[in-house]
């Protein structure tokens, strides 16, 4: 098995992955591995399209193709500086 050293990491970065881990109960290493094996899985492999992920992602917040864009509002003017 390999091994990989990260340095440089931002704090926030690290403290955000120490609770994830903490959250699921496994350590770092193992939160920061299952993250990267996630990763670098081809998608072809996960037997899953990046839109699949990403529809089963939004699934909870209802269909997206019901989602109604209000129409845009004319009569803004930028401010003027002078």
């Amino acid at each position: 098995m390999g091994m990989l050293t990260i340095t440089g990491l931002d704090p926030a970065t690290e403290e955000r992955l120490r609770a994830r881990a903490a959250a699921r109960g496994v350590s770092v290493e193992d939160e920061a591995r299952q993250i990267l094996s996630a990763s670098v899985l081809p998608y072809e492999e996960s037997g899953q399209s990046l839109l699949d992920e990403i529809r089963e992602l939004f699934a909870p917040f209802g269909n997206l193709d019901d989602l109604v864009i209000p129409p845009r509002k004319s009569g803004w003017q930028p401010p003027t500086f002078g």
